[in-house]
């Protein structure tokens, strides 16, 4: 059987970002008393933490962190073992005092980005803490790509990310939680450095790449004797997924194009043709393999319409697990969750283009070479059997889902 492997860092869009601040651009160097304020603190426990800007005190004394909103995060960091000046080091999004204290807008933000860029470089930390959505807005960018969209969406989570090694958690800038104190939003500061504390070394020992643990089979003939093969194996589950040539199956011309097929450690992707497609029908009305997908209703309403039989044994759905353990907005989705559970950098920017298109029209994907195609559909497999993983066991220990109940199949 030919075995087409293909690193998913090949089809990433993401590029290294600039060192070279555009202070040209910012021009708040020459409103301030100490300009371009360098990062400080010893970092003995490679923790970087980035605030928003200096404020008044940090200006006149040059160094972070030493006001009101400082010495709350210094005090909350005590009581978890960290001292900020030895333990951490501290720099800020934009570096140079804005006038009056004023929020620094994203120009600032965007000229004074390549000083975090360079910092992280140099220090190599193992966890970034962002105080505030200025932080966020500085930082993020440099790992996604995509819009970052609403602060309260990156709060909280613990993002492993592959790119450079590091955590990165979010979490409310202190000078907000003294502005409403008492408020829900203390706790979860204090939760949220509580957790982030505990990340004293780098997420990946090995960082995976999930790319090349795709198979990619051309020959719908071959393709069949695996998938019989898997059949006859009684795998724990399969994690599925179908790439098509429309959003809607009832779309005029609308077919799909290929599927894959994740049972953990291995995924295949093969084209939707020949006998390749008996076999995975079977394997798909078989109600002793426990299904697993992201948006379930998409692939189910598709083999309903082009094959006329329910899928059986629908064991989980990523999307709606995600929904169940965090329902705010904007984080729920297979892309956004891959990037805050797995750190996985965005490989599918350049085929988005392809497949975005209004209800009931084709989309371009059959623009694209098929082995652009057939990679992404793998790796969406191989995503959601990772997310899976995850987060299944946080809905028992939650509570939200019994552990009994995820070993019946749903026929």
């Amino acid at each position: 059987m030919k075995k087409g492997f293909f690193d998913a860092r090949q089809i990433s869009t993401s590029k290294s970002m600039s060192t070279t601040p555009r202070c040209g651009l910012c021009k708040l160097h020459s409103t301030c008393i100490h300009p371009k304020m360098p990062p400080t603190g010893k970092g003995q426990k490679r923790l970087l933490i980035v605030a928003e800007a200096p404020g008044r005190l940090e200006d006149e004394k040059n160094t972070q962190l030493i006001g009101k909103a400082g010495q709350y995060l210094r005090a909350t960091l005590k009581r978890n073992g960290v001292d900020l000046d030895k333990d951490a080091r501290k720099t800020n999004a934009v570096i140079c005092r804005p006038p009056e204290n004023t929020t620094p807008t994203s120009v600032q933000i965007a000229a004074c980005r390549p000083n975090i860029v360079k910092e992280i470089k140099r220090f190599k930390p193992a966890c970034i803490i962002l105080l505030g959505a200025s932080a966020v807005e500085s930082v993020m960018p440099i790992f996604w790509k995509d819009k970052i969209g609403a602060f309260s969406r990156w709060t909280g989570w613990q993002i492993p990310i592959q790119d450079k090694n590091v955590w990165i958690c979010s979490t409310y800038h202190p000078s907000y939680i003294l502005r409403k104190p008492g408020n829900q939003y203390t706790l979860l500061f204090k939760q949220h450095i509580k957790d982030a504390i505990k990340l004293k070394k780098p997420p990946w020992v090995k960082i995976p790449d999930y790319g090349k643990r795709i198979e990619i089979i051309t020959s719908p003939s071959q393709a069949s004797r695996y998938l019989h093969q898997l059949q006859q194996s009684k795998p724990d589950h399969t994690t599925w997924d179908l790439e098509t040539s429309s959003l809607k199956p009832d779309t005029p011309g609308a077919e799909i194009v290929c599927c894959s097929v994740c049972t953990g450690p291995e995924t295949v992707v093969f084209p939707w043709a020949g006998d390749a497609i008996d076999e995975m029908l079977s394997i798909l009305r078989n109600p002793h393999i426990r299904k697993i997908a992201a948006n379930n209703k998409f692939e189910h309403r598709w083999i309903l319409h082009k094959h006329k039989m329910h899928v059986k044994g629908w064991y989980y759905d990523v999307v709606l697990g995600a929904h169940i353990l965090d329902n705010r907005p904007q984080v729920t989705g297979v892309k956004f969750q891959s990037f805050v559970r797995l750190g996985l950098p965005s490989y599918n920017d350049h085929i988005e283009p392809y497949i975005r298109a209004p209800a009931y029209k084709l989309n371009k994907i059959l623009e694209l070479p098929i082995t652009d195609v057939m990679l992404y559909c793998g790796m969406d497999s191989k995503v959601e059997d990772e997310l899976a993983i995850i987060q299944i066991p946080e809905l028992i220990k939650q509570g939200k889902i019994h552990r009994h109940a995820m070993h019946t199949h749903n026929t």
